[in-house]
């Protein structure tokens, strides 16, 4: 596909896949054309994915939180509503201040790079790539039905959005 060369040409280990070995590492993908009396768009059009070993996703909420928490207990001063309107380099290419707000600059020894989807967008400015994209928000998060068989990695679909495995017995929508 487009997208395994696109991410194989930025180094990362993207993988085609064919029908076959999609529902091969994905057992509980097999039989879904079954729901097609429902509301339930099933995998009658699934043809193929992307498999990638790097990718994941998590619980965001529950990670900001205890990050912010370790931040703190550290005596690190987090600002919010701020916007990183500048980031200068020094002769050697390497950060040497941030502007943020287009008023306030910070110097420090060690900078983090940490707002999401846009992570990309500021570290391009900077020449890092980072392959750092958006996906749709997740609506909830559910038991799976102990009589069909575990997902064992995070499933994207453009049509449905994620379903990511966030524990034993527990899927995000």
């Amino acid at each position: 596909s487009k997208q395994a060369k696109f991410w194989s040409n930025q180094g990362m280990p993207f993988k085609e896949m064919t029908v076959e070995e999609c529902i091969e590492l994905e057992p509980g993908i097999a039989g879904l054309e079954d729901w097609k009396g429902s509301d339930v768009d099933g995998n009658c059009d699934l043809v193929g994915g992307v498999l990638c070993p790097m990718d994941s996703s998590g619980d965001i909420h529950t990670y900001c939180k205890n990050l912010e928490k370790l931040c703190k207990e550290r005596g690190i001063e987090i600002n919010y509503e701020s916007q990183v309107t500048n980031i200068e380099l020094d002769s050697n290419n390497e950060i040497a201040a941030i502007e943020v707000n287009n008023e306030t600059k910070y110097r420090g020894d060690v900078y983090v790079l940490a707002v999401g989807a846009t992570s990309g967008k500021i570290g391009k400015k900077i020449g890092v790539n980072l392959p750092v994209y958006p996906l749709k928000g997740h609506m909830a998060t559910v038991k799976t039905n102990p009589d069909f068989p575990a997902l064992k990695t995070n499933i994207y679909s453009p049509k449905q959005g994620l379903l990511g495995v966030m524990s034993t017995g527990e899927v995000r929508l």
